[in-house]
């Protein structure tokens, strides 16, 4: 990343900063006598459990004004930015590299299949997310599905959930082989990502019969997604913070993902449509 370009996020960033009023803040007990790289971390902990975005922003600006090298705060305060997805995946490479770097190379040999297991692998494995995010955002799907993937490789057990959001990428890739085996390693799945995903995967490998299966077994599981995922019911821009199983709500926040994966297959779009 040029440094021109660096700065100027920077300043963007930092913008963002001004517009807080660090007073409105609460210091842990004993915050006086910490070091400041350990005060600048109880407040990014605090600003994980904000109640408001307002308070989020105002703690992790004051967790940076104390301890300006801050990875999770920098990180985390890139959601109250202006920067573009584009803007952000140079910012998120550098501190996926400091992550990487604070950790060192040993814990990559020891640590692998275990990551996020191993507490202080998480920022590390936060920032990686957050990259691949904004790769797909960016339309940058071959390279998102990498970073999923390289996650799903560091941490075997997929704490973090990382399956949901490789599979759909996968099929929307037409990587169909690999939604297979991915299918197959989670076969007790029944997720609204895996039941849908399972269907499409059997129709574009030809089994149709398999395939109206898998669509009636997903139907049944939330009855609300193909409206969706057809554009029957339009996606709501803000999805529900929690849902219910079987409920819309589960269906809104899945929908964006499903819509976009089914979408890159019109045949398949046609086919569920002018199934009985």
């Amino acid at each position: 990343m040029a440094k021109s370009s660096r700065d100027q996020d920077r300043k963007k960033v930092a913008a963002v900063r001004r517009k807080t009023n660090a007073s409105s803040i609460c210091l842990p007990p004993g915050a006086a006598s910490m070091p400041p790289e350990e005060l600048a971390q109880e407040l990014v902990w605090d600003a994980m459990d904000a109640p408001t975005p307002k308070k989020q922003l105002a703690l992790l600006t004051e967790a940076l004004r104390i301890h300006p090298g801050n990875l999770e705060a920098r990180r985390m305060i890139l959601d109250f930015s202006k920067l573009s997805p584009a803007e952000q995946i140079p910012v998120l490479r550098e501190l996926v590299e400091l992550n990487a770097a604070a950790l060192g190379p040993e814990i990559f040999v020891t640590g692998h299949k275990h990551f996020w297991g191993l507490i202080e692998t998480r920022p590390y494995m936060r920032a990686r997310h957050s990259l691949a995010f904004a790769l797909r955002s960016n339309g940058q799907l071959s390279e998102a599905a990498a970073e999923f993937a390289a996650m799903l490789d560091l941490c075997e057990n997929d704490n973090p959930g990382h399956r949901y959001s490789l599979l759909p990428l996968l099929l929307r890739l037409g990587r169909v082989d690999e939604a297979r085996s991915l299918l197959a390693k989670h076969s007790d799945e029944d997720m609204p990502v895996f039941s849908w995903c399972r269907a499409l995967e059997r129709f574009l490998s030809g089994d149709l019969a398999e395939a109206r299966i898998a669509v009636n077994r997903a139907k049944e599981l939330n009855p609300h997604l193909p409206a969706f995922i057809l554009g029957r019911k339009l996606i709501p821009k803000a999805t529900p913070h929690s849902y219910c199983p079987g409920e819309e709500s589960e269906a809104q926040c899945f929908a964006a993902d499903l819509k976009d994966t089914w979408k890159a297959h019109p045949s398949a779009v046609t086919w569920l449509r002018e199934m009985k």
